[in-house]
């Protein structure tokens, strides 16, 4: 798989663990007010997506760091005794306090940062609560040494194509 499926599949692994959630699905998106009547889910639930990968930043040796979003979107029902307001506030707290620091045992990626909750409205839809909790990465996607375990006995192949491109402007 790769990195990006990789990053969305441990946080929903580590949010998984935590009490205070029912359930989490990782999704392709932002989990919104259409999404609750349309996708069936054991409350509380946490869905957990990677949003955007926006353009990298080079780094020297040549690797480029990506930036990455990723939404802990969390939709509650609540349970006698908490409304569901207070039970998607109890869980957004627990992925917050989660996502602090957290490199989700990968490497190449930096410490989650930007951490932030909002409310989700949910119009007409009474009886769940919506709160995102998001926060940013920095990746290394594209990294600039090839792996060794895919060259095989290859490498004379992979230095050529590596010295291609210089050749064709002349270096």
């Amino acid at each position: 798989m790769g990195r990006l499926v990789d990053l969305k599949r441990a946080v929903a692994a580590h949010v998984e663990a935590l009490a205070e959630v029912g359930e989490v699905q990782p999704f392709g998106r932002l989990f919104d007010q259409e999404d609750v009547s349309k996708v069936s889910f054991r409350s509380p639930c946490v869905f957990v997506a990677v949003l955007a990968a926006p353009a990298s930043e080079p780094q020297a040796g040549g690797d480029s760091r990506t930036r990455v979003d990723v939404v802990a979107a969390i939709a509650a029902r609540g349970k006698p005794g908490l409304p569901p307001d207070e039970q998607s506030l109890d869980v957004a707290e627990a992925v917050y306090r989660l996502a602090r620091w957290q490199k989700w045992g990968m490497d190449r990626l930096w410490p989650a940062g930007d951490r932030r909750m909002e409310f989700l409205p949910v119009p007409g839809q009474r009886g769940v609560a919506l709160l995102a909790v998001r926060w940013t990465h920095m990746i290394v996607i594209d990294d600039a040494d090839p792996d060794p375990e895919l060259l095989g006995d290859m490498p004379e192949i992979v230095d050529a194509h590596l010295r291609e491109p210089q050749e064709r402007r002349g270096a």
